[in-house]
């Protein structure tokens, strides 16, 4: 599988998306429990954004970081100081490790981007060790959940919904289906939790260029869905329609944890 936004611009964004306070990665971690003596797995690592915030707040855990993309995994590597943090490269469908080895699995922001999320769950419950926990963390509505009445607008977004779902294997309403891929994979115990990110005032600029970054990023895949003019106008009337005080943009997060 490649990652659709597979460009050196994305760790930019990655990080700059960090500093926008809905995506705080506090907010998304309240309920979930480190213990000092656990070995974590930050599953799907990008440039190490969870396993460093992680590794400030518990400096004697030890963090594993596995992302498919070599760009991500060398960037994580000139950005981490902490020797309590190991970077590797590997498919979350097939991840080289043994059996029954983590006290802790995150994955975040990553299941809206895989074609087989139960293939990748069933790893990630192979590699746990028992009595462990696995956190899965996703949006739900991210794109689509913007409130507009820009009928051109909502005829793109139509088709790029169409395109994600039967060519690109993308869902950005993964996050209502985190539980079931845990369910489904054996875990127990699950603690299911979501939270609205809304944006207000200076937040809006920030996700509107947070898009920006997104769209630039992702150029060739909105040229594939709707043609190189199209996609063109289709990024300025998001963020035009982002922009204007009578609109809303608002996610769900969804937080979801399990045991073996």
């Amino acid at each position: 599988m490649k990652y659709i936004m597979e460009c050196s611009n994305e760790n930019d964004r990655l990080e700059f998306q960090e500093k926008i306070d809905a995506y705080k990665i506090e907010n998304d971690l309240v309920s979930f429990k480190i213990n000092e003596n656990d070995l974590v797995l930050d599953a799907g690592c990008g440039a190490g954004t969870i396993s460093r915030f992680l590794s400030a707040k518990f400096p004697h855990t030890y963090f594993h970081g596995c992302d498919l993309s070599l760009e991500r995994i060398n960037h994580a590597k000139e950005l981490t100081k902490s020797d309590k943090i190991h970077y590797f490269q590997s498919a979350l469908t097939q991840i080289e490790t043994s059996n029954d080895k983590y006290d802790k699995i995150i994955c975040r922001f990553v299941y809206e981007y895989l074609p087989d999320p139960n293939a990748v769950t069933q790893e990630l419950y192979r590699v746990l060790k028992p009595g462990g926990h696995i956190c899965l963390i996703d949006l739900d509505g991210m794109l689509f959940n913007l409130s507009h009445s820009n009928r051109e607008l909502k005829e793109y977004l139509h088709r790029i919904d169409h395109a994600f779902k039967t060519k690109y294997n993308v869902d950005l309403y993964v996050g209502r289906k985190l539980k079931s891929f845990l369910v489904s994979a054996g875990l127990k115990k699950i603690n299911e939790s979501a939270r609205t990110m809304i944006f207000h005032g200076d937040e809006i600029e920030k996700e509107a260029q947070n898009f920006r970054i997104r769209f630039e990023n992702a150029a060739p895949m909105y040229n594939d869905i709707l043609g190189t003019k199209d996609a063109d106008n289709f990024k300025r009337l998001y963020i035009e329609e982002l922009l204007k005080p009578s609109n809303t943009i608002f996610y769900n997060n969804f937080s979801v944890v399990g045991e073996k």
